[in-house]
């Protein structure tokens, strides 16, 4: 699968950890987002006024959740992918078709990082309810396209070892 560059017990025991992580940061995330919207749904409904952050607090852990899933799916090999061209293909061509195809989504992974990196550092402002940085909510894309970055070049090392992924 991904991000194992060979199949011990140690690299899948690293793996499960990492997915772990993420997975529970999305399930707290979704839970609070949840809540949130709940109680201020009801404080409109009751009492004609609702918390005045829940809106944007929820809308920046939407934008965490999302990133976090990204990584999470990407790690565990359920992001999506087109396999018509690539099941009927054997041999050399197969091979060819693998690296420009590993190729296309590091130079993507690497975008993402970068521009994420530069998003990051013109939104240092503060935001309007909250007054959270906005830059403490944009450094996820960063973070996703790092994650996936280092992702893309250990299937690529372990592609090139000869473990082809599933």
């Amino acid at each position: 699968m991904l991000i194992d560059i060979d199949n011990s017990n140690k690299s899948n025991e690293k793996k499960s950890i990492i997915s772990e992580i993420f997975n529970n940061f999305i399930i707290v995330s979704l839970t609070l987002m949840i809540l949130l919207v709940f109680l201020n749904a009801i404080m409109r409904y009751v009492f004609r006024s609702g918390i005045l952050v829940s809106e944007e607090v929820s809308r920046f852990l939407f934008i965490w959740i999302v990133y976090s899933g990204v990584i999470a799916a990407y790690i565990k090999g359920e992001h999506i992918a087109v396999t018509l061209v690539i099941d009927k293909l054997k041999g050399t061509p197969k091979k060819l078709f693998m690296i420009i195809k590993y190729l296309v989504i590091l130079g993507t992974t690497i975008v993402i990082f970068l521009g994420g990196i530069s998003f990051t550092k013109t939104s240092n402002y503060p935001s309007l309810a909250t007054r959270i940085n906005f830059s403490f909510i944009t450094v996820s894309l960063a973070i996703a396209g790092g994650a996936m970055l280092v992702i893309t070049v250990i299937n690529i090392f372990k592609y090139l070892k000869g473990n082809e992924e599933k």
